[in-house]
């Protein structure tokens, strides 16, 4: 896992329930313009809460929104999700 990978993960972990974030936001707090690898990094999430059992590693990427507030397709998903 990359320096960029943890430093993400741990931002993520700071939002919290009931609330969202953008690739972008997250990137932007970060010091980089790397908005698809942070996506990427949603995508290949190994704390997802569906992967992860212990609950203080898991990282919400189910949290992260498009900047339009569309849903993205954290871990390949997009069917069902719904934007709030």
């Amino acid at each position: 896992m990359t320096p960029l990978q943890n430093h993400t993960y741990q931002l993520l972990r700071q939002v919290p329930p009931g609330r969202v974030t953008t690739y972008k936001a997250l990137a932007d707090a970060l010091g980089t313009k790397a908005y698809r690898a942070i996506g990427q990094f949603m995508r290949t999430n190994p704390y997802a809460f569906e992967a992860c059992p212990e609950p203080r590693r898991r990282v919400p990427c189910h949290r992260v929104v498009a900047s339009d507030g569309t849903i993205g397709g954290f871990m390949e998903k997009t069917t069902g999700a719904t934007a709030f």
